[in-house]
């Protein structure tokens, strides 16, 4: 309807009308490369400080070099590279029933992207709608833990090893160098915990 009401009035045939159109085409093009990925991700701190535009988080985080909705494009493949070769170190009974557990949705959607192509074992987690969907079957299996802290995991299991790390330069901080756990034996089924894992943020 606004569109019916614009052509109708057609500033445009004036020359004050197609000022204001060519300005708004120039605007819109240079704002491009802030929300498209059409920049080298080296040019884009840059092209944002010429244009006098800040690096700024959406989720109340620190930021990296890029903006946020273009750091969460880095990492993930990387991520399911590393949980794959920890993967790899379980014996074949422990993948049979192994599960990956992450700290946020990012990280789980990632790995449920990226992880059949590298065998990986299913994917939890407490964040957000992963909540809902629980932990699967208590089978007290091993769980593979990307992030968190070896001393709060270690409440849950009485193995706690750290196998690997992973990390990216362009992402998040928040997902950058995180460690990896192999944790077994847990202290109570799964489903007992899993009420205090749940975080909407």
């Amino acid at each position: 309807a606004g569109g019916v009401v614009l052509e109708r009035w057609a500033p445009w045939r004036w020359w004050w009308g197609r000022l204001a159109l060519a300005c708004l085409l120039l605007f819109g093009v240079l704002l491009v490369p802030v929300t498209l990925p059409v920049l080298p991700e080296a040019w884009v701190p840059g092209y944002l400080a010429r244009l006098g535009l800040t690096v700024e988080s959406g989720e109340r985080h620190r930021t990296g070099p890029l903006p946020q909705h273009f750091a969460d494009m880095f990492g993930w493949e990387t991520l399911a590279d590393d949980m794959a070769r920890v993967a790899a170190t379980l014996t074949a009974d422990e993948r049979a029933t192994a599960r990956i557990y992450t700290q946020n949705y990012g990280e789980a959607g990632a790995l449920e992207y990226y992880g059949p192509s590298r065998g990986l074992p299913p994917v939890i987690s407490g964040h957000n709608a992963y909540w809902h969907w629980g932990p699967g079957p208590d089978t007290g299996g091993v769980l593979i833990i990307v992030g968190g802290r070896a001393v709060d995991h270690r409440e849950v299991f009485l193995d706690v090893a750290e196998r690997g790390r992973t990390t990216c330069t362009l992402c998040m901080p928040y997902e950058q160098d995180l460690p990896i756990f192999v944790a077994r034996g847990l202290r109570v089924p799964l489903s007992e915990i899993w009420p205090a894992v749940k975080h909407f943020d």
